[in-house]
């Protein structure tokens, strides 16, 4: 999935757009939140395969921002040797990279987010040239609170 971000970024940039937006878990996809999978197995798949906020991958990004985008990526990343957090990502184009990690984590029977990544514990407004952007992931808008917050 990230050399297809790459290119749609890419893309985006040749098209001249403002504002670049990816979905919530963009670089991995949901396997890790597969009730038929082993957890276990799971969860070490996705240390091994997630980025952290300094991989190639993400200052590949960074520097594509830096071309005169805005651009939100939603993704597993990883924060520690063994703790993932589902993070927003927000890339302008001066360079800068906003985090938010999600703060509602999905629970249904089997399926418990909280097993995989680690809860975010604020909300988070970003100021930048296309306007301001309150930033939430999935599950988070579920929460009217959420939306009512950021638009203060």
């Amino acid at each position: 999935n990230e050399e297809k971000i790459l290119s749609l970024t890419e893309k985006a940039i040749q098209q001249k757009v403002d504002l670049l937006l990816f979905p919530e878990a963009v670089n991995l996809g949901y396997f890790i939140l597969d009730p038929t999978r082993n957890k276990d197995e799971a969860f070490s798949l996705a240390l091994e395969l997630a980025p952290d906020f300094s991989s190639p991958w993400v200052e590949e990004l960074k520097r594509k921002a830096r071309r005169g985008i805005h651009m939100a990526c939603g993704g597993l990343f990883k924060i520690e040797e063994n703790k993932l957090v589902n993070a927003l990502l927000l890339f302008s184009p001066k360079g800068e990279i906003s985090a938010y990690y999600k703060t509602h984590l999905y629970h249904l029977k089997e399926i418990r987010e909280e097993d995989f990544v680690i809860k975010g514990n604020e909300l988070k407004v970003v100021d930048t040239d296309v306007g301001k952007i309150g930033l939430s992931i999935c599950y988070d808008l579920n929460f009217p609170e959420v939306a009512r917050t950021l638009a203060l």
